[in-house]
C-alpha cells in the first residue's frame, strides 16, 4: 500500500486502485485531476474523446473540481451519461438530466452531450438511439467514476482503470 502523505492511501485490488481521502472534497478533487489527466492523454492523440459522467451525491465533489480544471480539451469531449429516471420531467429535482445541466454541461462547453430521456413515448428505444449515436466517442472512451462510502470518517475513491488505455 502506498501513502501519498498521513492522510491519502493507495492501494490496488486486482484492477481496481483504491484511493482513501480524509473528506468528499479531497476525494472529488483527486478523480477530478485522475479523469481531466485522462482526458488529456485521450485528446492529445484523437480528434474526441468519449467521457461517461457518473451521477448522485457522491460525484458533486467530482464535477465541481473538474469543472474549474484550466486546459481541459472540453471542445474534445463528447459525454453522455448511462441512466435517468423513466416518466420524471427534467425539471425535477431527482432528473439526472437536470443534475448533469446544473453541475457539468452549464459550467463547460463540450463538443457535444448526449442525455437520456425518460420522458420519450419509448424510454428503452430512446436510450438505446443515444448510445448508438455515441458508439463512436465510447471506443475510446476515458471512463471514470467514484464512490464515497462513510468508514469512520473516511471517504474512499474507487476508480476503475481496467477500461482507461495504457499511456
Amino acid at each position: 500500500m502506498a501513502v501519498v502523505d498521513e492522510k491519502v492511501r493507495i492501494f490496488q485490488v486486482e484492477s481496481l486502485c483504491v484511493e482513501v481521502h480524509p473528506n468528499a472534497t479531497l476525494m472529488g478533487e483527486a478523480a477530478a485531476l485522475a479523469a481531466a489527466n485522462v482526458m488529456k492523454k485521450l485528446a492529445a492523440t484523437r480528434p474526441s474523446v468519449g467521457v461517461i459522467f457518473a451521477t448522485g451525491a457522491s460525484q458533486l465533489e467530482t464535477l465541481e473540481a473538474l469543472t474549474h480544471i484550466a486546459g481541459l480539451p472540453w471542445d474534445q469531449v463528447e459525454g453522455l451519461h448511462l441512466d435517468e429516471y423513466v416518466d420524471l420531467p427534467v425539471e425535477h429535482f431527482a432528473s439526472f438530466r437536470r443534475y448533469l445541466r446544473e453541475n457539468l454541461t452549464q459550467k463547460v462547453h463540450m463538443r457535444s452531450f448526449s442525455e437520456i430521456d425518460g420522458t420519450a413515448p419509448d424510454p428503452m428505444s430512446s436510450a438505446a438511439t443515444t448510445l448508438r449515436l455515441s458508439a463512436p466517442s465510447r471506443r475510446n472512451c476515458a471512463c471514470w467514476a467514484s464512490a464515497k462510502m462513510d468508514i469512520s470518517r473516511l471517504w474512499i475513491l474507487l476508480s476503475r482503470t481496467s477500461k482507461i488505455p495504457k499511456m
